[in-house]
């Protein structure tokens, strides 16, 4: 026992580390390669090009989230997840080594986009999938906690992300970035891929005859559908604000608030790192409070705070208040992302398995996560509004609050 749940605590740590970091690097450098990829135009329009192939990209993740959870159903999650591990690892390898648009032009772009659609398929099995092999396969009283180390893993790979772009900027200056540097990033998925492929290919499942008996429970219409806009109401509230606060924001606060780009990226860093704590302490916490009212406090608390914390910033101009309100919004959904996974897996562990969880995470992290900073740069520049961002994360947070209310959950996560 001690030997399994030592292993799934492997998995779950690594478990998405590629994905976020192969993520979450075109986000930080959205900047760069706006203006690498694209006709050249101001910074803002680059940006918002730059966001438009990472929102795309994001289409892509239901359809391979239907495709990794039905293969997860028939063969098992491990299977599904070392085939997207593969698909997850070549495309990133590949945009480190591509031409940029002043050698080869819209063809450069076409390239990068078709990289990044691929990539979006082979995400769509990699997160959810994890979350749901972990959690099926952890002993009872260890699921919550567990399952809390799956988002521990996709934030260390963002926050490993964050650092590398941090360390890049820091040590060479922008033209060396902009001619070469900005490769390093995306190269540096080579070692990561084979070392989460090591450890992945010791997966083992749960054996086919009892992945047989499970199958026996069917999902329903009534309670599928239910139970999807229940899952997507949450996930959206979590993913519009993880990927406005934690992946735009550098963009937000070095392009409108005029931060220079070393704080801004500091600031994000450092900011990850309360997030990935505030996750693993959420998950351990959770076995003691129901993660029912962990969700619905963090919910009220993004509703009530997301302004005033906005106006803090707006009106005042210095880097420890830039990191005070970085904190608490990283604290505040960290607290939620070290739950949502095992709420996810409570709503379809007897119907709809890996598949129903794989599609309710990926669907709305697809239409509003992975579009959320798009939508935040369009906002901003067609209204002049630098607030608006504050509106548009607590909104979903608003949407969400009766899903929340609605779970089952009344004890602890055992």
């Amino acid at each position: 026992m001690k030997a399994k749940s030592s292993s799934l605590i492997n998995v779950a740590i690594t478990a998405n580390i590629l994905e976020w970091y192969d993520f979450s690097i075109s986000g930080f450098l959205a900047m760069t390669l706006g203006g690498l990829f694209f006709a050249k135009h101001d910074a803002l329009t680059a940006v918002i090009k730059s966001f438009s192939v990472f929102a795309v990209s994001y289409l892509m993740r239901p359809l391979g989230s239907m495709a990794f959870g039905y293969l997860g159903n028939k063969r098992g999650a491990s299977v599904a997840l070392q085939w997207s591990t593969l698909l997850m690892a070549f495309p990133t390898i590949f945009m480190g080594l591509l031409p940029t648009y002043q050698d080869i032009g819209y063809f450069a772009t076409m390239l990068m986009l078709m990289f990044r659609l691929v990539q979006g398929f082979a995400a769509g099995g990699e997160f959810p999938l994890s979350a749901y092999f972990v959690a099926s396969q952890a002993p009872g009283n260890n699921k919550g906690r567990l399952s809390s180390l799956v988002h521990v893993g996709g934030s260390f790979g963002v926050l490993l992300a964050s650092f590398v772009v941090f360390l890049v900027g820091s040590l060479f200056a922008d033209s060396d970035i902009a001619r070469w540097a900005w490769r390093i990033p995306f190269l540096l998925g080579i070692p990561l891929f084979f070392i989460v492929w090591k450890i992945r290919s010791g997966m083992i499942d749960t054996p086919p005859a009892e992945r047989q008996t499970s199958r026996q429970n069917k999902i329903t219409w009534s309670s599928g559908w239910s139970d999807f806009i229940r899952g997507s109401l949450l996930v959206a509230s979590m993913e519009v604000g993880f990927y406005t606060l934690l992946v735009w924001f550098p963009n937000y606060v070095e392009i409108f608030l005029h931060y220079s780009r070393f704080d801004a990226h500091l600031s994000n860093t450092l900011a990850l790192i309360i997030y990935t704590a505030t996750i693993l302490a959420s998950g351990f916490l959770s076995s003691y409070v129901a993660y029912k009212k962990i969700l619905l406090a963090c919910l009220v608390s993004i509703v009530v705070s997301a302004y005033p914390l906005f106006a803090v910033l707006l009106h005042t101009h210095t880097f420890s208040r830039l990191i005070g309100v970085q904190f608490i919004f990283a604290i505040l959904y960290g607290s939620i992302g070290g739950v949502i996974l095992f709420a996810l897996y409570q709503l379809f562990k007897d119907k709809g398995q890996s598949l129903g969880l794989a599609v309710t995470f990926t669907v709305p992290t697809a239409l509003f996560g992975g579009t959320a900073p798009l939508v935040c740069s369009y906002l901003v520049r067609q209204f002049h509004n630098l607030s608006l961002p504050a509106f548009y994360v607590a909104a979903f947070c608003v949407i969400a609050l009766p899903a929340a209310f609605s779970l089952t959950d009344s004890g602890r996560n055992f």
